[in-house]
Formats: C-alpha cells, sequence, structure tokens
C-alpha cells in the first residue's frame, strides 16, 4: 500500500507516514534545541497532551528537534495517524503514545513469572549443572574408563563443565547490549540537529530515551537493547548483541556436555551393570499397586542399588532433559537471526525483481535467493561470533562480546 509522503523521500512502510515540518530549512538548523540529556528532551504525548491541544488542531513538536510538525490525518474518518515521521530529522514519533496492547498467553504469564524469580532461577540452574558434574566425575566416569584413560575422561568432563559456566556467567552478568552501551548517539550537547541525524529513531517512553531502529525496550530488565532477541529467565537477563555470542557459546556446549554426560550413563546402565539395571526395572513392575504404590517401590528399589547405577539413572535423565531444553533454544535462536537476515534478502530481491520487470529483463533466478539468503546468515554468524567461523572463535573462552561493540557513550563503563 502506497504512503504519503513529502520532501521527495521515498516511501515509507504503511505504518509510518512522514509529514514535512512547518516551518522553514533555516528555522530547523538555528532555533532547534538538540536533545541534549533525557530531562531536555521533550516527550510527545501524555503528558504534552494538554500542549498539544493548545497549539493548532493535530500539531505537536517532535521529540528530537522540536519542529513544529502536523499530524497526517488518515482515512476516511480523517483521525490523527498514531504514528509518523518528522521531515526534518527523521524521528518517528508516535502521536498521544497509542500502541495496541499485546495478546496474554499462558506460555507468556508462564515465562514472566519465572523471569520474576530472578537469581532463584539462576541458582537452580547452577545446583543442576553440579548435580550432572560431580555425579558423573565421581561415579561414572571411574566405572566406564579405566587407567590411564580415566584422566582422560576427568580431563573433558571437567573441560565441557569449564566451557559452559564460563560462558553462561558471561552472558548472565554481562551487558545485553543496552542503547547506550553499543550505539553512538545521533548528536552530542549543544551540537546542531541537521537533517536526518535522527533517521527512524523512536523515543522510548519507559526510560525516557531514544533508541535506534535496532532497538527494543525490555519490560523486565527495563532498559532498551540493541539486537535484542528475547529476555531469558534462566540467565537473568536479555540476549542481545553484547551477549548474543556467550548466549549461542552456552547453549552450544551445554548440548556437549549434557551428550557427554548421557554417554557414560548409558554406558553404565546398558553395558556395564545392565543385569542390575533391568532387574530393578523388572521388580518395580512386579510390585506395582497403584500409582503412589508404584512411584514408593520405584523410589525405594532406585536407592536400593549401588551408587554408580543410581548417580547413571539421574545423570542420564537430566542430561538428557536439559539437553533437548538448550537445543530448541539453540535452535530458536539461530531461526531468529536467520529470518532477520531472510526478510532483508527478500525484501531486496523484491525490488530486484520490479526493477528487472519494469526495465523488461528476466528477473534473477531463485537459486540466487537461496545462496545470498545463507551466504547472509552465514555472515551475521561470523559477525556476532566476532568476525568469522574459524574453530579457536567456539573452543577459546573469550569474556564478553566482540572487538567493537561497545560504541555508546557509557562504552568505558563496560570496557
Amino acid at each position: 500500500m502506497d504512503v504519503p509522503t513529502c520532501g521527495g523521500q521515498p516511501p515509507l512502510p504503511p505504518a509510518v507516514i512522514e509529514v514535512e515540518a512547518t516551518t522553514s530549512a533555516q528555522h530547523h538548523v538555528h532555533n532547534s534545541a538538540p536533545p541534549g540529556e533525557t530531562s531536555q528532551v521533550e516527550q510527545p504525548g501524555g503528558s504534552r497532551g494538554a500542549e498539544a491541544a493548545a497549539l493548532s488542531p493535530h500539531q505537536v513538536k517532535c521529540w528530537a528537534c522540536h519542529v513544529l510538525v502536523e499530524v497526517p490525518l488518515v482515512g476516511e474518518s480523517k483521525i490523527p495517524s498514531p504514528v509518523f515521521k518528522c521531515g526534518w530529522c527523521g524521528a518517528v514519533t508516535e502521536y498521544m503514545h497509542m500502541r495496541p496492547k499485546r495478546v496474554e498467553t499462558i506460555f507468556r504469564w508462564l515465562m514472566r513469572a519465572i523471569a520474576a524469580m530472578k537469581w532463584f532461577i539462576v541458582a537452580i540452574v547452577l545446583i543442576l549443572t553440579a548435580s550432572i558434574v560431580i555425579p558423573g566425575a565421581v561415579f561414572l566416569v571411574p566405572v566406564t574408563m579405566s587407567a590411564p584413560f580415566v584422566y582422560v575422561g576427568h580431563f573433558f568432563t571437567w573441560l565441557f563443565a569449564f566451557l559452559t559456566l564460563f560462558n553462561y556467567w558471561s552472558c548472565t552478568i554481562g551487558s545485553p547490549g543496552t542503547v547506550k552501551d553499543c550505539y553512538p548517539m545521533p548528536v552530542t550537547p549543544g551540537q546542531t540537529i541537521h537533517r536526518g541525524a535522527f533517521e527512524n529513531w523512536r523515543y522510548c517512553y519507559p526510560c525516557k530515551f531514544y533508541k535506534p531502529p535496532v532497538a527494543h525496550h525490555c519490560n523486565v530488565c527495563n532498559c532498551c537493547v540493541v539486537d535484542m532477541d528475547h529476555h531469558c529467565p534462566f540467565v537473568n537477563n536479555c540476549v542481545g548483541k553484547a551477549n548474543l555470542r556467550s548466549f549461542i557459546l552456552f547453549l552450544g556446549w551445554a548440548v556437549v556436555s549434557d551428550l557427554y554426560a548421557a554417554g557414560h550413563a548409558c554406558a553404565v546402565l546398558f553395558n556395564l551393570q545392565r543385569d542390575v539395571f533391568f532387574q530393578g526395572i523388572i521388580r518395580a513392575w512386579a510390585a506395582r499397586r497403584g500409582v503412589i504404590d508404584t512411584m514408593a517401590i520405584t523410589a525405594i528399589i532406585f536407592f536400593s542399588m549401588p551408587g554408580h547405577v543410581m548417580a547413571a539413572m539421574w545423570v542420564l535423565g537430566a542430561s538428557a532433559a536439559v539437553a533437548a531444553v538448550c537445543a530448541g533454544l539453540l535452535t530458536s535462536s539461530l531461526r531468529h537471526i536467520a529470518e532477520v537476515e531472510y526478510s532483508h534478502i527478500e525484501h531486496r530481491h523484491q525490488r530486484a525483481v520490479m526493477e528487472a520487470v519494469q526495465q523488461g529483463h528476466p528477473p534473477p533466478p531463485a537459486t540466487d535467493l537461496k545462496r545470498a539468503k545463507r551466504a547472509a546468515f552465514y555472515a551475521k554468524l561470523a559477525q556476532i561470533m566476532g568476525g568469522g567461523l574459524e574453530l579457536r572463535t567456539w573452543l577459546v573462552p573469550s569474556w564478553g562480546p566482540p572487538d567493537g561493540t561497545f560504541a555508546g557513550p557509557e562504552a568505558k563503563k563496560q570496557q
């Protein structure tokens, strides 16, 4: 759908309508006060309702350059557009802060409840990790491996545990990549606001600060995060530009560690102690009377088994469950990265097809689109991992984000 624009600029998406300021360019440059600190930036909508009413109908000041702009009227009923763009600085304003409410679901409610526990969830994750690593190192490795290979087993056990916990802590206590940490400000206090300085920037009402188009506000962390993936309650932090690498490495090493632990547990249960394990299962099945009795008898038989068999049963169940959850989260994160990159490639491909049709040339083949999508995904993943996909990027532990991530006004605090 075509959207009316002013100033000779290309059309915008249907949700954003660009309007030209009512004053001259000379007024824009010389008389517009720069935002400066957050207290100096006028907030559109909400508290500005009285000011907007005092102006001519549907006129407000741009929150970025303070230029007086007239809100466009859309539709047959000529209602004010809820979102529009300043024709001078390019800032996007939400008129009267009208934003639709999110649909409430059971999953969203459950995630909010888990996120409210914060560090209690982190403690549970650490306890669960220790309950898999310690029994595996004490009971399983000495049984499944004989000297001198037992030392090799211990080495990989603690190596995988270290890499998992190292990246977990890096993702948990590190900055997710807030706007002030990762994004250079378009203007500095006292600087003249030039045309297009705030192109597609928005004002964040909860943060009382402006944010670039690639940033999103997290209601749990109460900050705007650049390239935000999601808020993960299991790390008690947002996953964004600054800790996405640590998050991916944590999930990857967690899957590898759990598969390694499950392999040792299976070697104990289905090979070395197969008779003891299956005899316990048969006795529990034969003694069943009801749900409660079956659970009680199973628990008694479980605790009557040798220590390494009990440890193997616990490690197998816990590691399989954790590996499934981490693999699902890792797949979801990689899919989200791919979908974002694919949307950009598909948009450029559609424009190329339209231009080719208009010029009478054959459209580019679909194989080029698939190849471009694959190349864009690998390029983005290489950027997240620090400029490459070499083996050392995955094996060598590195605290924090890749070099050059922190480029905002508060970057020195993080560095």
